[in-house]
Formats: structure tokens, sequence, C-alpha cells
């Protein structure tokens, strides 16, 4: 259409495809009616300013809408009148209205819900009444935290829930599923599953949602059978009343009900949440009055505790019971209510003296102040391990299956009462460069804040191993993770503070080995060395613990890194035993001083002569820290990922067993992490592997040789600035002031060579070696490359470099800097140590002969005796 103007007439109330119409809705749209937009057809229906539509879904009501979804989007105002059977067969969604709405029925008509009915979230005080019989086909209504009453007319047949707030799992409506505004529910008829004045999640990666507004409940009559709360599942973040004069009740009514299990989608995209304690704290003040009804569920209660995010209640929470009728054994709880320090909130209770029921753990009850003993609250800190994921199809409901939910049960069994918080987040760890950053998340805010742990279990570190691929992620590590401990080890309320290490894996990468080089022993070190100063602080073995469970096959899932549901039972067995019944939190008879790695050994061989075992990370986790140590390889042991050795030892000793044995990396990096010897033993490679000593003490002996296409750096691997990368570096990081001695007698050759760092990046920072460093090159060593060779690496030289080397040797003071991108600057000025080379003359390079006593071949000795004499500076004999 390239007409200025067009008339389009829609007397029909036909469709018409938006591409077809330059005009916009409003104006194409004849008068009495209006245009409705969706899918990108406009829709012309007709303006309503009548008070009352009618809806017949049979279609033998003249002018009535035959669709309940069409009516509710027509109707702005007044009465919906279901005059015919009316079936809802699709997800109704409803548009914020500005008046009030009724919904009643003539001639008995009922509307059938075989599917959801959404109204979109409130932004006013409008209030929508049913006053209908309804049959449902387990279908939902979310009121959109608008004011929402079931009429005396409202009847149930079939399976119907009420949530009061929105549907959590769609997110692209509901982005946060929080209200700011005060809205109310009433009920004064009608039959519920699941009834709740807040949001539903239905998959534990949902949206965590928040009530922060004043919201109040109104029970007049109706029949509950599966379960009520105020806070649905999302958090209660404000005041709320709960006013019950009728209605009969099946199930537990809760003020905080649970939100099920939170997971790690649902922490990143709660961030709304997690932004303002006024979204996540339970500190709204909460009153209960009870003055008829019939209570047929148990427990009346403030919190309902299951192993998952629980935390406590903040603010007055005050019953009144005043009439009703309670089945035998009910119980009025507030455990969960448990003000801040220095504040005067309290639970309290005031109920008939003829009335026969359960009250625990409120601060008054009839006006006379109550004291009692707190549950052990016990709070669990980790990442997908803890939050009970396994491999995918094997399952587990991390609600109950998880480690943490199974203590709780064994507890219970064992009468000692706990409230368990379950805050693991899968993916999370201490680095930044995690997927999960822990601090950053809602479960850390509610840890810290919201807890009051009395106990605290952390088990976090298994995906932190970027801390193993350069020094800078693993002083960050260590940095982080202490300082999370001493956080957690500083609040008030907090007694113990149980670190484990973690767990063995299978899962052939480079997390294999830096957990067991680097992550594991960082966590052993820093736990025990707070254990030192303070009781709070206890070292758990987890993966000692467990080790003989790994070694049946009994521990790890089918994606050999998380537990399986059996294993998840043996995990809570071992952590119970530490916690309650005062079982050994350390388990080092696996550990040891000599440890033999072969070809020919099992996995989870204990290391021994006898019984070695074939994997190297298995054999660095048995080593002993600060001691010296030996490991023995027999054969050709392969490992296909980065080689780090560990941090744990004060000096490890590598050597070969007989001959023939080989150690091959099959990665780009082979990283040192305590001082080094190499004896008799061929290093090989497969990829193009760089040494990294961080300036250790390195020896390789002359019974050394190495095979494929290898480089040697004195010091660190450096990569660009920016904790967000795995592999990151900061000044601090790539500087280092350690002594080291370094002897390299091997046979072989290095590429790329210098006794100092290696920048691998352009913007890897430049660090300053201040210590002092003496080095020894042998006769056998040759040097192939020229891009980054020379006696200090690519850092400032503040400290000594004094090298020894055969004159056949060409190695510059200073290895060419590499790629420097702005804003690094290379200040050659900086340099302000030594450097001395000193060479010597290598003994002339041996020579080979062959030996045939037959004669037949030219050039051949022909008797040992002559063989031997030519090769005065050493060689090798052929037997041709």
């Amino acid at each position: 259409v390239t007409a200025d103007s067009i008339t389009v007439d829609l007397t029909d109330l036909g469709s018409v495809s938006a591409t077809s119409l330059s005009a916009t809705p409003a104006t194409i749209a004849p008068d009495g009616y209006r245009v409705v937009a969706a899918a990108g057809i406009y829709t012309a229906v007709p303006i309503v300013t009548a008070d009352t539509i009618y809806v017949d879904g049979t279609g033998n009501t003249e002018g009535a809408f035959t669709s309940f979804a069409d009516a509710m989007s027509a109707c702005t105002s007044g009465s919906i009148v279901i005059c015919g059977d009316t079936t809802v067969s699709e997800v109704v969604a409803i548009p914020v209205k500005e008046e009030d709405i009724t919904i009643v029925s003539q001639n008995g008509a009922v509307l059938t819900l075989n599917a959801d009915i959404h109204f979109e979230k409130n932004t006013n005080g409008a209030s929508v009444t049913f006053d209908i019989p309804v049959k449902a086909t387990d279908a939902k209504i979310f009121g959109g935290f608008r004011n929402i009453t079931f009429g005396e007319n409202f009847t149930v047949e079939g399976n119907l829930d009420f949530y009061g707030g929105v549907d959590a799992t769609d997110i692209t409506v509901n982005a946060n599923a929080i209200t700011e505004k005060e809205y109310s529910i009433t009920v004064k008829n009608g039959i519920f599953g699941n009834f709740a004045a807040g949001n539903y999640r239905s998959e534990y990666n949902d949206t965590v949602g928040s009530l922060a507004a004043p919201v109040s409940i109104t029970v007049e009559g109706g029949t509950f059978n599966e379960s009520f709360s105020i806070s649905g599942m999302s958090i209660l973040a404000d005041d709320a009343a709960l006013s019950i004069s009728g209605g009969t009740f099946n199930c537990p009514i809760y003020a905080q009900g649970t939100m099920t299990a939170v997971i790690a989608t649902a922490v990143k995209i709660s961030e709304t949440v997690a932004s303002d304690r006024k979204y996540y704290a339970i500190d709204g003040d909460i009153s209960i009055n009870v003055s008829g009804g019939t209570f047929n569920g148990g427990v009346i209660g403030a919190y309902e505790v299951l192993a998952a995010y629980t935390q406590v209640m903040r603010g007055d929470y005050t019953v009144t019971v005043s009439g009703g009728t309670f089945a035998s054994g009910t119980v009025f709880d507030a455990t969960q209510v448990k003000a801040y320090d220095g504040e005067d909130k309290i639970a309290s209770i005031t109920y008939p003296d003829t009335y026969e029921l359960g009250v625990v753990r409120f601060d008054s009850v009839n006006g006379v102040a109550v004291t009692y003993a707190e549950p052990l609250r016990i709070a669990f800190v980790g990442d997908s391990i803890t939050e009970g994921y396994t491999a995918a199809g094997e399952g587990t409901d991390r609600l109950y299956d998880s480690y943490p939910a199974i203590i709780a049960s064994l507890a219970d069994k064992d009468n000692i009462e706990t409230v368990i918080s379950n805050y693991g987040v899968s993916s999370a760890g201490i680095l930044k460069a995690t997927s999960y950053y822990y601090p950053d998340y809602l479960a850390y805010d509610l840890l810290t804040e919201e807890t009051d742990a009395d106990y605290i279990v952390v088990a976090l570190g298994t995906n932190d191993n970027p801390a193993g691929g350069t020094t800078g992620a693993q002083i960050e590590f260590e940095t982080n993770y202490t300082d999370l401990l001493e956080t957690l080890g500083a609040l008030p309320e907090t007694d113990k503070v149980y670190v484990t290490n973690a767990l063995v894996r299978d899962n052939k990468g480079n997390g294999q080995m830096r957990v067991s080089a680097v992550v594991r022993p960082t966590q052993e070190k820093i736990a025990k060395a707070l254990a030192d100063n303070n009781e709070k602080y206890v070292f758990v073995d987890l993966y000692g613990l467990t080790l003989e469970y790994a070694a049946a096959d009994t521990l790890l899932s089918s994606d050999n890194l998380h537990p399986s549901k059996g294993g998840f039972e043996k995990l809570a067995n071992v952590l119970y035993g530490v916690i309650f019944k005062g079982n050994a939190a350390i388990n080092d008879t696996y550990k040891k001083n000599d440890i033999y790695v072969s070809e020919t050994g099992a996995p989870f061989g204990t290391g021994t002569k006898d019984n070695p075992t074939s994997r190297l990370d298995i054999a660095f986790a048995m080593l002993k820290a600060g001691e010296e140590a030996t490991i023995h390889i027999e054969g050709t042991v392969a490992y296909s990922a980065s080689i780090f050795i560990p941090v744990t030892p004060s000096k490890l000793t590598i050597v070969g067993e007989g001959s023939g044995a080989v150690l091959e990396n099959g990665n780009t990096s082979f990283k040192i992490g305590c001082d080094v010897k190499f004896d008799n033993i061929t290093l090989a490679t497969t990829d193009s592997t760089e040494i990294y000593g961080a300036y250790h003490d390195i020896e390789m002996t002359d019974t050394v040789s190495l095979t494929g296409d290898w480089s040697f750096f004195a010091g660190h691997n450096i990569y660009a600035e920016g904790a967000n990368n795995a592999a990151h570096d900061t000044v601090e990081s790539a500087s280092d002031a350690d002594d080291c001695n370094i002897v390299l007698n091997c046979n072989g050759t290095f590429k790329n060579f210098a006794f100092g760092n290696r920048r691998c990046q352009g913007l890897s920072p430049f660090g300053t070696y201040s210590g002092k460093l003496t080095a020894y090159i042998g006769e056998n060593v040759t040097i192939s490359g020229t891009d980054y060779v020379g006696a200090v690496g690519q850092n400032y030289l503040s400290g000594s470099v004094t090298v020894e080397m055969p004159s056949d040797i060409t190695l510059a003071n200073y290895a060419p800097t590499y790629t420097v991108t702005s804003p690094i600057v290379y200040d050659a000025a900086n340099n302000t140590g030594t450097v001395t080379v000193n060479t010597y003359e290598a003994a002339p390079a041996p020579t080979t002969v062959y030996l045939d006593g037959t004669g037949k071949t030219a050039g051949a000795y022909t008797d040992i005796a002559s063989a031997v004499a030519a090769l005065e500076n050493g060689g090798t004999i052929i037997v041709s």
C-alpha cells in the first residue's frame, strides 16, 4: 500500500495480515472496535462499554463470546457471565485490567479448565472475583500479584492449584518474579490442591522470586488438600497476614513454604533477588489469626524446612488462635524465627487453655516468656556435588538424594534435630574464572546473612582447576579460598567450619591433574593453618575418607566426576560420622613417600612396588605434605593432558625403574610445583611441550633423555591480567624472589629456552625476578630455537642469573620480549640485576663404530678390542 491514507472495512471482523497494512492499529479500527495484535495478525474486536459480557462456549447464546480468553481480553470492568458451558483448552494470558472484574455463572454453566490461566503481573489495585463452578484437569490459576477473591459460588470438580503470584518458569514474561505492590487473596469456597499467595516453580532451575510488599490471605471457607503457604515457591520478604475463620486444611500450613531445590541456573537468573536484602531477607512481620476452620494437616508452621535454600525469619511472628478444630497432635512451629542480633522481634502465640496444641520454639506462649533449645543449623557450601547433581539419567532427586539431605535424614533417625541448608551451586568455585563465582550469587548472601548456621561444611574447589594453569590463578585461588573460610569462621553464630578437600575424579583432563597437584593440597594447607589458630576449623580429608569407595567403583556415577545415588549415601555417611559420631576427620593411610606408578598397575593401586597405581594423578594425591618423596616410574606412564608436579612435597624425585622408563606428556604444559629431580628416565611429549619451573630447584641427571618437542623456562607461564580469564596473571604473580638452582645434565634438545618467564600473550605483564638463580647446562644439551631464548626470560631482572654452559650454545643475556600489546610496556631500564654466562669446552662428541667379526661390513672393526679402543671419548658400538 503506497497511498497516503486508506479506508479498511472490518465489518466482518475478519483478520488482516499485518504486512498488508501501512497504518497503525489505532487508525484502522472502525468506530466501536479495537484491534488486538497476536502473532503478527491484527484482529478487530468490539469495544465493550457495558458492565456485562457474556460467554457461551457452546455458541448457543446470540451475541456472546465463545472464547473465555477473548471475553477476558475485551472486558475492562464489570462482570463476565458464563452463560453456557465453556472450556479453556489453551493457556490464557490475561492482560492487566484497570478496574475490578467479577466472573459469575448463569443457569449453572461451568467453566472447564484444561489449561492454565495466567493473569499478567499486576500494576494497580484492581481485583478479580471468581464466583463460578469450575471443572479442572490439573490446571492452575496464576493471580499475577493482584487482588483475587474466590466467592461462595466457586466450586471445583477435579484438580486445581492456585498461585497468587506468577509462573516463574516463564522468564520471558516474569523475568524476576518479584512484586513490590501490596495485594490480597480471599477464599470463601472451592477445593484446591496446592494453594499459595506467591509464585510457582516447576523446575529446579526456575527463577527464585520475591514478595517484597505486604500480602494477606483471608480464608472463610474452601478445602485445601496438598500444600498451603503464604509465600509459595518464592521468598516472603515483607509483612504478611493470614486470617482463617473457616475451611478445611488437609495439609500443613506454612508462612514460608519450600522453594524446592534451587540450582545454578536458578541462582544465575535470580540476580535481582540477590541484588538487595529487601528481596531476599525474610524480615517482615507475619501474623496468623485462626478463629475457625478444620485442621488435619498436623503442622501450622513459620517455615517449611527441607535440605534446600533454608533461611531464618527475622520479623515478629504472631499467632492468635481463638477457634477452630485441630487434629490430635497438631503443632504450631516457630523454629526458624530468629531475630537479628540486637532486635527484639519474637515469635508469640496465644490460644485457649482448653486447646491441646503442640507449641515449638515460640518466645512467648500466652504472654509468658519461654526459653528453649535451638536446633543445630548446618549449612553446606559447594558445587554440583553438594547440590546433588549426578550423571544424566541416573535418577537422583536433588531435594532428597543430595548428601546434605541424607545427612538430615540420618540425624532425624538419631533424634538429632537439625535444620539443613543446601547452598550448593553447580559449576561454582572461588575463582572469578569459574562459571559461577560463588560470592556473586544468592547462595552466598543467604549463607552469610540469613542462615545463622552453627556448622558450615565447605566443599568448593573441584571447579577451580584453573588454579594449576597459571601462577596468577593459583595465587587467586589461595587468597580467595582463605578469605571465604575466614569470613565464614567470623560469623558470630558459627561454631564449626568443616573444610573438605575435593573428591577423586576420573574425567581425564587438566582438571583431574590440577585438582590432585594444586587444589587439594592447597585446601589442606589452608584448612590446617586456620585450624592451628582457631578451633572453629576442622579439616576433613574427604578424598581419603572416600577413597576405598572410589577404588571399589561405588562412589562415582557414569560421568566419573559426580557421585552416584549410592555414592551420595556413602559420602553422607562419612561426613555424618565426622560431624556427629566423632569419627576421624583425616585418613592419611594412603599417603607415603615412595610411590610406584606403572603402566601395568591398577588405577587405584596402593602405590607400593607390589601394587603400583597406573594413574599419575592418584600417585600425586598420595604424596605427604612438606616432605621429600620419590615417585618410581615403571614402563611408559602417559598422561594425555598437562602434567603438574604437585605443590605437596618439599622435594620430589621422579626416577625410572630399570631400563626403558618413560614419562610421557600429551599436552603443551609441564609445570613444576616443588623442587624436583628427574633420574634414569625418558621425558617424552606427543605435543609441543613447555616446562615451567616456577623458580624451583630442578635437576635432570645425565641418565635423563628428552624425546619430542620440548622447551624450558625456569620461571612462570604468564597470561594477561584479568581474573575473569581462566589463565590470568598480575605483575605480582609474574614476579618472583625465590633463589633456585637448575641443573640440566640431560640428553636432548630444547627449542625455546630461558631462565625466566614465558609471556604467552601480548597483554601478559612483565614481572621481575629478584632472586639468585644459578644454572648448569650439560654438554649433551642442545638448544635449537631462536625466538624465545636467553639467560633471562621475558621478565625484568633485579636479582642475578649465573649460567655455566657449553661453549657451543648461544644464549643472549635477555630473551626477546615476545609480542607487547598496549597498554603493556617493556622498559629495559628495569633490568638492574646481573647476568653472568660462563662457558666451557665440551668433550668431543661421542662417536659410533661398527663391529663385524666376519669382515663383511666395510669400515667395521673385526675385533672388539679395536672397537673399544676407537671410542676413548665414549660412544656406541653397533654389532653389524
